[in-house]
């Protein structure tokens, strides 16, 4: 897919290091129909069964699963399966196993990965065309059960406490899936356990059975009394898992920006990570938002972050309309 050959090593994937885990709570929906085999030939040409790894209706985290469950990708499958491309996966010095396949259409499956990378392990849903090309795909957030980007903050050095995520995926038949997220700061005091805060979120998305892009339908947030430093993390944590070709991604980028939510600097860097991933997304929607506060950081992050022309050119060159790519190139002199 023409998209998706734009996208360069996904650094924004920067999650906390642990193991994924699934547990099969019904007999699930997406084994692949005889007939219809040929949707994901990909895999099987690849010596990959699709029917192995059929995604459970329900999946929890983090409940594990042993190690051996799901397939390792070897560096030819990785490379075959774009994992090179979008997440940096070579089969060797950055390993991935494929732990779930889903049946969208004749058109669109589904394959979700946990990446190893060194100090965090990420989870992603990536959906192929029946070629087996990369359209879109998505960070899940963390599955390993701790996420140490949270500290409790306390005086007494005798206080410990960590960030426990939980969580449940649901599928529906037509492409439909629900994440829903429980962030808990639990506290200990000698053998005793007690929750401080709890910050719970929950998305719905759909899988387009004809394109395999992932849309967002809805965002609630809800029974949250977590402090307003962790909340501002949360809700960076939620922009990095937006689906890459979902252009309402900027639109929570403007609204964390024109609140002052989150830092300028991490709101910066995040932007420029999507610069990498989906530069067209961005730089049509700053050329359509020119008085945007996002446009400002936008700015900024060019001085700050010493972008060379040839990353620039790179980006632009994405751009479909063409009065955007005109304006861009003057802007950047290129």
């Amino acid at each position: 897919m023409k998209l998706l050959l734009k996208l360069s090593l996904m650094a924004w994937l920067v999650m906390a290091c642990g193991t994924m885990g699934c547990k099969v709570k019904a007999k699930s929906d997406y084994a692949v129909p005889d007939s219809l085999q040929r949707t994901m030939a990909f895999l099987t040409k690849l010596g990959i069964s699709p029917d192995t790894l059929a995604l459970a209706n329900v999946i929890d985290f983090p409940e594990y699963a042993p190690t051996t469950q799901g397939h390792w990708l070897v560096e030819s499958e990785a490379e075959a399966l774009g994992m090179r491309r979008i997440c940096g996966v070579d089969g060797r010095g950055t390993l991935a196993r494929l732990v779930g396949v889903g049946y969208i259409s004749r058109y669109v499956s589904l394959l979700m990965f946990q990446v190893f990378y060194t100090g965090w392990s990420p989870v992603v849903l990536v959906t192929y065309d029946s070629d087996g090309a990369v359209i879109d795909m998505m960070d899940t957030g963390l599955w390993n059960g701790v996420n140490t980007r949270y500290a409790e903050q306390g005086s007494s050095r005798e206080m410990t406490g960590k960030a426990v995520e939980s969580g449940v995926m649901t599928w529906s038949q037509n492409g439909g899936f629900s994440l829903a997220r429980t962030l808990a700061m639990i506290h200990r005091t000698g053998d005793t356990d007690s929750v401080l805060w709890t910050y719970t979120s929950r998305y719905d998305y759909r899988i387009d059975p004809t394109t395999g892009v992932i849309q967002t339908l809805a965002r609630l947030v809800d029974n949250t009394d977590a402090p307003d430093e962790f909340v501002q993390k949360r809700e960076l944590e939620e922009v990095a898992w937006t689906p890459i070709q979902d252009e309402a991604v900027m639109e929570r980028f403007e609204s964390l920006a024109q609140v002052g939510k989150v830092p300028d600097h991490s709101l910066a860097g995040e932007l420029f990570r999507r610069m990498d991933v989906t530069p067209w997304v961005l730089l049509e929607w700053l050329y359509e938002h020119p008085q945007s506060k996002v446009r400002r950081l936008f700015d900024i992050g060019i001085k700050e972050c010493h972008v060379d022309s040839e990353r620039l050119d790179s980006a632009v060159r994405t751009v479909q309309e063409q009065s955007a790519k005109r304006y861009w190139r003057e802007q950047f002199n290129i």
